[in-house]
């Protein structure tokens, strides 16, 4: 249900969100290619139950550097296939 950080090495286990605090569970989680952000879609599991059509799915962006997260969407009726990143110049 959480995004974690660890070293390859199995050390410096860190947690980087708290979505069960918010029903949430994370997944389709993405690095930016700096590897400055994740992206990752917030799946809603009040019902206790986790589906492909649940719904209340928010996209967000976390800062890891601050460990701020954004949330990107408003919860919305959908599916998401995946994310990824695109740079607008």
């Amino acid at each position: 249900n959480e995004i974690y950080l660890i070293r390859p090495d199995g050390t410096e286990l860190t947690r980087l969100t708290d979505l069960a605090a918010q029903s949430r569970c994370a997944e389709k989680v993405v690095w930016s290619p700096d590897g400055k952000y994740l992206a990752f879609v917030g799946r809603n599991i009040t019902s206790g139950q986790v589906n492909i059509m649940d719904r209340g799915l928010q996209i967000y962006v976390m800062d890891i550097e601050n460990k701020i997260i954004s949330t990107i969407t408003n919860e919305q009726d959908w599916v998401v296939i995946g994310l990824d990143w695109i740079y607008v110049q």
